[in-house]
């Protein structure tokens, strides 16, 4: 009646049902209609009659395997729901009532916190924190010792001024208005007074006129003392050796100084401080030469008042390559004094801008130098650029590459008082508004000493012996008036350094926001990937016509096949349940079903089931359990 084809086909809709397990092979019968409003069954037996064969349609049941996959949006959230790796959502869609409530809080609350966590490390990483390493690094070969500068409180020797006044040019209102050439623009502005500073603008353009190759720095560097003046002894490691030939003059705002760098001694010894200690430091005697200041008792000239209120001297310890007063403190020291500066070194070493610091190497745009960088040399070119662009020279004390013309102390004055200040309304005065240098950033690279000082009055009269002892033409009198001594050692043989690191990377933030992924909501990479995949088939249903209304027939097409189904295991539960294989016969009106081109053959062992029906009159659920074990048999 029809041929038996060997593929078989597998419906899960049986299969998972024990009472009805079988097999099922699609055949080809007869010219039978293929669609059918009704399933339609054909009954046959075997030639030995031992088993009943019967044929039901398959011709929709075969699209159910076909039609597997996404068919709705429901479907699609059901088949991620059960099959992704978080944690949550298979248990709120597969629960019940109270269940599925509970389930959705938890997973609501954990996702909250989830995305607060997240947030909370992205603000983290995008603030780009940094953090301090601190290290004490100590040097067992000894420390490199630093440049020390020394400057005289009084920039003017009394005997060059009165070589200078030989002719009668010199007047002592031109030295006092030359005092205030380095003068600091706020002191200048704040007490300095306009009808003076004019009248010392004068001398100062008249004694031009006739010397023409007069200048101002050239005046504070021959007016100075000269090294030997000043610097009487030094000894290192308490070795007595030649100061003055191992420094070099320079100009800065408190005159003419002078910069010993022990680096230059030929003898290697002498380049470090090999253990800590005052014995294994630095000792220079100076020599103030207060004979030399104008004191207005029997000269012409009243006192100067130069940049300090003492007499004696003013030290800078600082590294290499450096402005004295821009890269280190200020110390003084008197006559009759001895003054300790324990030294200690720290290195910065911070991090540039595109590494989440705020240092930078070279100059902001505007300013050129081929001075090294250091916010102080910025700082200083800067507010020398700003007087330039305004007033058309620049102060003294800016112009620490002296290629710009100097501005006098009354043309500082004037331009800062007709150009440079803005009228405040409250106090109804005129204001110096400075220059803004925000963008001079600190060096990347930086090593900074720091003093521990402590002082001491008045030389022993031993000192003044073992002084004596070393010049004889010294005597007490003069000693006490103008001899005093620094010391300068190290503290100890370490070093400070302070690096800035990044407080955060990429990797840690992914670790952070993956271990917060996994605790909350047992996330994973794969996770995340399976959620786009999601929301991505998702959204196509929403934006494609033609993809809804194929999904939309594929809903219509599954029900109608579940339906189809659904009849075929009912004629298959009246065939269990009446314990006899005539009643389909009756059922279908006794009247020979035609086959459809497409058939699911159930091959029934009918003696085994007969043994069943009959072992129990009132077994039904032992029928049933026989059937599922050996009563249908799967071919």
């Amino acid at each position: 009646m029809s041929s038996i084809v060997s593929s078989r086909y597998k419906n899960e809709g049986f299969e998972n049902d024990e009472r009805y397990l079988v097999n099922f092979t699609a055949g080809s019968s007869g010219n039978s209609p293929s669609n059918s409003p009704t399933p339609e069954c054909h009954l046959r037996y075997t030639d030995s009659r031992s088993h009943m064969i019967i044929e039901v349609p398959v011709s929709q049941l075969k699209k159910i395997k076909t039609a597997e996959g996404t068919v709705s949006v429901k479907r699609e959230t059901q088949h991620f729901c059960e099959t992704t790796t978080m944690h949550g959502p298979k248990r709120i869609f597969q629960g019940k009532r109270w269940a599925t409530l509970f389930w959705f809080v938890m997973v609501s609350c954990s996702l909250g916190l989830l995305i607060t966590q997240v947030v909370i490390l992205a603000s983290e990483y995008l603030s780009k924190p940094t953090v301090s390493d601190v290290s004490f690094l100590i040097n067992e070969d000894g420390m490199d010792f630093p440049l020390v500068t020394v400057c005289n409180l009084n920039p003017i020797r009394k005997s060059y001024i009165r070589e200078m006044n030989k002719t009668g040019d010199v007047h002592p209102e031109m030295i006092n208005y030359l005092m205030q050439w380095f003068t600091e623009i706020a002191t200048l502005v704040g007490s300095s007074d306009r009808q003076n500073l004019h009248e010392g603008n004068q001398e100062l353009q008249e004694y031009q006129n006739k010397h023409p190759n007069f200048t101002a720095d050239q005046f504070f560097m021959e007016a100075g003392f000269d090294c030997s003046d000043v610097v009487k002894l030094c000894t290192f490691q308490g070795e007595l050796f030649d100061c003055c030939s191992l420094t070099t003059p320079i100009l800065t705002p408190l005159g003419k100084c002078f910069t010993l760098d022990l680096s230059k001694s030929p003898k290697a010894n002498m380049h470090k401080q090999t253990e800590p200690g005052i014995q294994a430091g630095l000792a220079i005697t100076l020599d103030a030469h207060l004979e030399e200041q104008f004191d207005g008792s029997s000269d012409s000239m009243d006192a100067l008042f130069t940049n300090s209120f003492v007499d004696g001297f003013r030290y800078f310890v600082h590294p290499p390559n450096t402005i004295p007063h821009l890269a280190s403190d200020e110390f003084t020291v008197s006559p009759n004094s001895v003054a300790y500066s324990a030294i200690s070194s720290d290195r910065y070493v911070l991090l540039p801008s595109h590494q989440w610091g705020n240092c930078t190497d070279d100059y902001p745009k505007g300013i050129n130098s081929d001075l090294p960088y250091s916010s102080g040399n910025c700082l200083a070119l800067c507010k020398a650029k700003y007087f330039l662009d305004n007033c058309g020279c620049t102060p003294a004390l800016y112009n620490i590459e002296n290629r710009s013309k100097e501005c006098t102390p009354y043309e500082t004055f004037t331009c800062i008082d007709t150009k440079l200040s803005e009228h405040n309304k409250i106090t109804g005065k005129l204001e110096y508004q400075p220059p803004s240098c925000t963008h001079c950033a600190q060096q990347c690279n930086s090593l900074v000493f720091r003093a521990y000082n402590s002082y001491g009055s008045q030389f022993s009269a031993g000192a003044f012996n073992w002084l004596r002892s070393k010049n004889s033409n010294w005597t007490v009198g003069h000693m006490k008036a103008n001899f005093q001594m620094i010391n300068i050692f190290y503290r100890d043989m370490a070093y400070t350094e302070y690096n800035q690191v990044q407080d955060a990377s990429i990797t840690q933030l992914l670790s952070d926001i993956g271990g917060n992924m996994g605790m909350f909501l047992g996330m994973s990479v794969i996770t995340i990937t399976e959620i786009c995949l999601f929301f991505s088939k998702v959204f196509w249903l929403g934006l494609s016509k033609k993809r809804r209304d194929y999904m939309y027939s594929k809903r219509i097409n599954e029900k109608t096949h579940e339906r189809e189904v659904c009849e075929t295991v009912e004629k298959m539960k009246v065939i269990s349940s009446n314990g006899n294989l005539a009643n389909l016969i009756r059922t279908t009106g006794g009247a020979m079903l035609r086959a459809p081109k497409e058939n699911v053959e159930f091959r029934i062992d009918l003696k085994d089931l007969a043994n069943h029906l009959d072992s129990d009159s009132d077994g039904y659920s032992r029928r049933e359990e026989g059937l599922s074990r050996s009563s249908i048999q799967k071919y």
